[in-house]
């Protein structure tokens, strides 16, 4: 809505016969009631447009499937980390649980067992992965309308959920690739009424209690860089136990060797650079 809304914060209006801007309270009273009409109008659109991706309706459950596929959005119920495509089944790992994070971004938790829709590395092709939640931005998505109206799913860095060649092999793994645009990264999106029963790591729980039990329950996350090669260590509680969660380096974050922690902290060598949980259970 563009100069529209802009005229309606800075209090001026666009003018034909001025060839420019003019101050609200000089313009015409006709021309101000039609101008509100047409503020209401795309205030209008834009909201109801901004669910509008692909089925998707804002928070709350879905099945995820590929346009060019047709299958869904399916984390292994084997290893229960691996994100594929499957055949329907209305099995509660092919449902996906979508809660608001921060800066208009979301989270995908899958309804099996919470884990979070997760890019583990930044590189085109790099597969995703159902990891423990987080609240890191490596867990975090948006969404856009693709050319046909459907959704376009992309990571915090910028790249598209990507059905790899297009393929519609059960099992194929979903990656991350440069969005293109193609169906193989659009998706669609059906609202599920399936009761799969009360989880642990629902956050409609999480809002009814107390948030000191919010931060027992879900990890902090801390980043910890070793820059040009060299040994730093950053402080932590880790009396509970550290994990890393992302490695964000090309150097190899190997536990014991580049990276590890004490009670004092975490340290990182030999250009580790890493999102590390450290539980507070």
């Amino acid at each position: 809505m563009g100069h529209d809304l802009e005229f309606l914060i800075e209090g001026t209006f666009e003018s034909p016969e001025h060839h420019g801007y003019v101050p609200m309270d000089k313009v015409n009273p006709m021309n101000k009631s039609t101008l509100a009409i047409q503020v209401t109008l795309a205030i209008m659109t834009t909201s109801a447009g901004a669910w509008a991706q692909g089925g998707f309706e804002g928070p709350g459950r879905y099945v995820i499937t590929s346009v060019r596929s047709g299958k869904v959005l399916d984390l292994d119920r084997n290893d229960r980390t691996t994100v594929l495509q499957f055949s329907p089944r209305g099995t509660n790992n092919q449902a996906w649980e979508i809660r608001p994070a921060r800066g208009g971004y979301f989270f995908i938790r899958n309804m099996m067992n919470g884990y979070a829709l997760t890019v583990v590395e930044e590189r085109n092709g790099a597969p995703l992965q159902g990891t423990p939640f987080n609240g890191s931005e490596a867990q975090m998505f948006r969404l856009e309308a693709g050319k046909d109206g459907n959704a376009v799913i992309f990571s915090r860095i910028g790249r598209a959920l990507d059905v790899p060649g297009g393929t519609s092999r059960d099992g194929a793994r979903i990656n991350v690739f440069d969005p293109n645009g193609d169906s193989n990264q659009r998706w669609v999106f059906a609202r599920t009424s399936g009761d799969w029963g009360r989880r642990e790591w629902d956050w409609d729980e999480d809002r009814r209690g107390d948030r000191r039990d919010e931060d027992r329950r879900e990890p902090a996350v801390l980043r910890c860089s070793s820059d040009d090669g060299q040994r730093t260590f950053c402080e932590a509680d880790t009396g509970r136990g550290v994990r890393l969660v992302r490695q964000i380096s090309g150097s190899p974050c190997e536990e014991g060797r580049t990276w590890g922690y004490d009670r004092r902290g975490i340290w990182v060598d030999r250009g580790c650079r890493g999102e590390f949980a450290v539980d507070r259970r």
